[in-house]
């Protein structure tokens, strides 16, 4: 299921992955303060297209399948 990009959703989201606004912001591939300021705005997000195509991916994903993404994102050296 697609869900709208506001912040509601945005916070929504967060709680649901059991994510910092950090770990959400670097699946979405966006900033931990884009993100917090995000959760803050009332009605839909303003987001560029290839934000939007990111949140339309992740919100979509398990809590399984978003900690995954998270966990490939991280370099171990």
């Amino acid at each position: 299921m697609v869900r709208p990009a506001t912040g509601a959703e945005v916070a929504n989201v967060r709680s649901k992955f059991d994510m910092t606004r950090e770990q959400l912001s670097r699946i979405v591939g966006v900033s931990a303060a884009t993100s917090g300021n995000g959760e803050r705005e009332a009605g839909p997000l303003a987001l560029q297209a290839r934000t939007l195509e990111a949140w339309t991916a992740v919100s979509g994903l398990t809590r399984p399948e978003a900690w995954s993404r998270y966990w490939s994102t991280i370099e171990i050296s």
